[in-house]
């Protein structure tokens, strides 16, 4: 396992893994957002998509997010 606790998956199964969670979303009538890039880049678009006010700059909410997993 990795350090950071996940280990490495196939590209086939991220992708069998990404259309079944697409399937399950779209079956409960949500209608997924997908987002890729970097994180800031993701944080970035969800926050725009959701229409969100940021209160703090994506660098430093990472920043804390990073912390409390190291917490962990």
């Amino acid at each position: 396992m990795d350090p950071d606790g996940h280990r490495p998956v196939s590209e086939k199964y991220r992708r069998l893994s990404d259309q079944e969670i697409i399937t399950s979303f779209k079956n409960l009538g949500f209608s997924p957002y997908p987002v890729k890039g970097s994180i800031p880049d993701r944080l970035e678009a969800i926050i725009s998509h959701l229409g969100l006010t940021k209160t703090m700059s994506i660098d430093k909410a990472i920043e804390l997010a990073q912390q409390q997993i190291k917490k962990k």
